[in-house]
């Protein structure tokens, strides 16, 4: 009877996981570790409407260092059968839009190949609360050749990952005095 049930039990789990889907995406909003917390508070669970239906999807797993997020939804019920993984970014990202008041949205993939990649970092003084924070990254990533981008008014770093075919750590120091930061020239850490 013991072996039955754990054979049911199995069963169970694996048609659970058959029905679930997984999505990796890219997130904005991750400029700080502890964003990182409040990405989980705000997306645990998001609600997505469709007409009529509704259906839940569940905050996975947040990769703060490559500023992804797996979202998990159940592929069986109503409001997600046949539902492309494209048109469901796209409800996730309106969900968790709503969610966060616009602080964090869904990305495409990101478009520089790791390979060529360059970390850089900046000193910046006067960067001094996390909305100050978070419109510095704003500011920054809206850059072209800007892949990611972190700024942490604790430690008055700010870090970006960009194509030096296409811009520059003197382009960036640029944009963030425009901003009336001061960028302080000392060695990066």
């Amino acid at each position: 009877m013991k072996t039955l049930l754990c054979f049911f039990a199995l069963v169970l789990c694996s048609a659970t996981h058959a029905a679930e889907t997984r999505l990796t995406l890219r997130v904005s909003g991750l400029f700080q570790p502890d964003r990182k917390d409040d990405l989980q508070r705000v997306a645990g669970v998001l609600t997505i409407k469709n007409g009529d239906d509704s259906g839940n999807v569940k905050l996975a797993d947040v990769d703060y260092d490559n500023a992804n997020a797996t979202f998990v939804y159940e592929g069986e019920s109503k409001i997600f059968k046949n539902v492309k993984p494209e048109d469901m970014s796209n409800r996730i990202d309106n969900a968790l839009r709503q969610a966060s008041n616009h602080t964090f949205t869904i990305l495409p993939p990101g478009i520089i190949p790791h390979d060529k990649q360059r970390e850089v970092k900046i000193q910046v003084g006067g960067m001094d609360c996390k909305a100050c924070s978070f419109g510095l990254y704003l500011a920054l990533y809206n850059q072209a050749g800007v892949d990611r981008v972190t700024a942490s008014f604790k430690t008055g770093w700010v870090s970006a990952w960009i194509d030096p075919e296409k811009t520059s750590q003197e382009t960036l120091e640029d944009v963030l005095r425009k901003r009336e930061l001061t960028v302080k020239k000392q060695e990066n850490p």
